[in-house]
């Protein structure tokens, strides 16, 4: 059953397919064709029946109405002996079917992953051969900018886990703050469950000090709503630090009725109050 990792960077695209091309610019740097817009094309490059093979994704960049770059995703964690075989047909398929050039992009975890999977898949004995542009988030240049961010989304998004823990990740994380705060709630939930998932805790903790106290003007109700929880989140834990500073004993129970807690101005009521009690009892009265 295909996973987070493997569905998210492949949703991205077929959400936004110039993320495809952007890629493709960003990894090899070769001047692309000029082109006009860029879509979303089938993933299904069978050209017999019953045999059918599907690639993870495609995307179509055209010029005046004629295709000039196709290129097919996939999305590997190793390498798979089918694949070897696959690729190569994927490739001829698109490029017949569409007659423009195709090139075949493989999104890897790792750096060393890629390193593997972007070996040439050679065709016979003479040398033809189908060269993937395999990558992973890490062969990215970071996204420090949040203006570039908010202009290229997904690609800040998908680079921040490579890089929020270098020496430019507080700039990584406020550049990601401002990509999630102008998608759709749905997507937005999505990559930041994504991201997280990938997350150091360290790292995590950089993103929740961050998002809350950058200065943009939140488009999207999940970062709202996750602004908001930060908010509570963080007052929940200055109560419990005043308890334990003061010697006050907490049972679980009382501790997860303070983290729990939803409701903002009675924890507001509880943080007035904390510094006077000697009980915990004392605190809910």
């Amino acid at each position: 059953m295909p996973t987070q990792e493997h569905e998210v960077p492949l949703h991205m695209i077929r959400q936004r397919p110039r993320l495809a091309v952007d890629i493709l610019r960003r990894v090899t740097g070769v001047p692309l064709p000029d082109h006009d817009q860029v879509v979303s094309a089938s993933e299904n490059v069978s050209t017999l029946k019953p045999a059918e093979m599907v690639c993870d994704g495609t995307v179509l960049a055209d010029k005046d109405g004629n295709n000039v770059l196709g290129i097919v995703v996939e999305s590997q964690r190793q390498k798979d002996p089918a694949k070897f075989w696959r690729w190569p047909a994927y490739v001829a398929t698109f490029r017949a079917e569409h007659q423009c050039d195709v090139e075949l992009l493989v999104f890897c975890r790792t750096s060393q992953a890629a390193r593997a999977l972007g070996e040439p898949i050679i065709l016979g004995p003479t040398g033809s051969c189908v060269r993937p542009v395999a990558f992973a988030p890490e062969d990215l240049p970071p996204i420090t900018d949040p203006d570039e961010a908010i202009r290229h989304p997904e690609l800040a998004i998908l680079t921040t886990p490579a890089h929020v823990e270098s020496p430019v990740g507080r700039d990584v994380a406020r550049a990601y703050a401002a990509a999630i705060s102008v998608l759709p709630a749905d997507n937005a939930q999505l990559y930041d469950d994504y991201v997280r998932s990938l997350l150091s805790p360290h790292a995590q903790q950089m993103l929740e000090e961050i998002v809350p106290i950058e200065g943009y003007q939140w488009q999207s109700d999940f970062t709202l709503r996750n602004i908001a929880k930060g908010e509570i989140r963080g007052e929940a834990k200055a109560i419990l630090r005043v308890l334990r500073s003061q010697k006050v004993c907490v049972p679980d129970e009382a501790r997860d009725r303070i983290m729990n807690c939803s409701d903002q101005e009675q924890l507001e009521r509880w943080l007035d109050r904390v510094a006077t009690v000697t009980t915990v009892d004392e605190l809910f009265d």
